[in-house]
């Protein structure tokens, strides 16, 4: 499974070693996010919009708090619910099982990058815009935003590894 994920590789003679992370994969790997979180998004807004406006803050307040204690393993959990309850709120069950197989290798990738990054609480505030407009019902608004906040973090993503490669 982790090899269909790319995080192992066959490594001939030695078994299973864990991949390192390709700018590549990770650009493709969030351009998809972007595109069906970004559906997602817009389904929230249309369905969901009271149940995110009452359940969503808690979120926002997890991922602040993570944020200000620097603690990694916090930061990684608070995103990856808060991506996984606008999937909830979509009403479409087909989307959590669609990103199921990239969500272990975005965990790993934020985890490599946020131990280098300034950037945390800029996401937070990201994604509490989405969150906004989820909660008003504006499902043009929300799906501009998740997947300008996708693609906002591909690229520091991608940047960060380019880079931590031509210093290795």
């Amino acid at each position: 499974m982790l090899r269909n994920q790319g995080v192992l590789q066959d490594a001939p003679g030695r078994g299973l070693v864990v991949a390192p992370l390709d700018p590549d994969y990770v650009r493709h790997m969030y351009d998809i996010r972007a595109s069906i979180e970004g559906v997602a998004a817009r389904r929230a807004a249309e369905l969901s919009a009271e149940q995110a406006a009452r359940r969503g803050p808690a979120l926002i307040k997890a991922g602040r708090r993570a944020v200000a204690q620097l603690a990694f393993a916090k930061m990684i959990d608070a995103d990856m619910k808060f991506h996984e309850f606008i999937y909830g709120l979509s009403g479409n069950p087909l989307i959590r099982p669609t990103l199921e197989t990239h969500l272990t290798y975005t965990q790993r990738v934020m985890g490599e990058v946020l131990i280098r990054d300034e950037s945390s609480k800029a996401i937070w505030d990201q994604h509490e815009d989405i969150l906004q407009a989820i909660a008003r019902g504006d499902g043009d608004r929300s799906e501009a935003l998740m997947r300008s906040h996708l693609m906002k973090a591909a690229a520091v993503m991608v940047e960060r590894l380019r880079n931590g490669r031509k210093r290795a």
